[in-house]
């Protein structure tokens, strides 16, 4: 079996009831984007999470400086054919969710 990617960018509330309970089920129920590789993945992951922290306010972007994941780790968990996620917030209230969900082709 081969492992593929889908992407996925939501927006939301940080505190929306049901924000993590839709997760993969939900996401994976519409085309997201496709992903072939390791090198894929880490790109557009990194991508995605820097274009989202670009819109963020100060606060936000404090807070983004403290949860920053190396590319090893997005890289190690992505060859293991693993399902990566990040969330960038963007005001006090709003958060994006950059998504990478590993299916098998």
């Amino acid at each position: 079996m081969t492992v593929q990617w889908q992407g996925y960018i939501e927006h939301h509330e940080i505190n929306a009831p049901g924000r993590k309970a839709a997760g993969r089920a939900a996401r994976l129920s519409a085309p997201g984007e496709t992903l072939t590789s390791v090198d894929e993945v880490v790109a557009w992951l990194k991508a995605k999470s820097v274009e989202a922290a670009k819109t963020a306010d100060q606060q936000a972007a404090e807070k983004n400086n403290l949860v920053t994941h190396p590319e090893n780790i997005y890289r190690s968990l992505a060859r293991k054919g693993q399902s990566l996620y990040a969330s960038v917030h963007v005001t006090g209230r709003e958060v994006v969710d950059v998504c990478v969900e590993a299916v098998t082709a």
